[in-house]
């Protein structure tokens, strides 16, 4: 069962994401993106803005060594959904480019984190197994 309410703002989600308060629900995720992409803006360069705050998030929620290693790559299983709806947007000046700035900012924090991410996660499998 959820630990959230239907009634979360998209602030409180995001706070929730951010911070990991249920990193055993990948739902939240979800929820978040199904929310924030029924407030989306019209214009295409506004949906590129959103977009690329949603990754932001993702991105330091990945980043954050302190949050339990499976939220976090469960971040890194969804922060290409926000970049895919950038790619997907007509392009504008400048979208290129920073496109490819997130894409680098991706790769860079993930070999910054990864063996770390994934040791970290399989301690945590074996020790949850272990208590059975």
């Amino acid at each position: 069962m959820s630990s959230y309410t239907h009634t979360v703002s998209l602030e409180q989600l995001r706070t929730m994401i951010r911070q990991a308060q249920c990193p055993d629900d990948p739902l939240l995720i979800y929820r978040w993106f199904s929310l924030e992409n029924e407030a989306l803006p019209d214009h295409h360069k506004e949906k590129f803005a959103h977009y690329e705050q949603q990754f932001r998030l993702l991105l330091e929620t990945l980043a954050d060594e302190v949050l339990p290693a499976q939220w976090r790559i469960f971040c890194l299983e969804n922060i290409n959904r926000p970049l895919l709806a950038m790619k997907r947007l007509p392009r504008f000046k400048g979208s290129y480019r920073t496109l490819n700035r997130l894409q680098y900012e991706l790769h860079i924090t993930f070999e910054y984190i990864r063996a770390g991410l994934y040791f970290n996660a399989h301690i945590g499998r074996i020790e949850h197994d272990a208590s059975y």
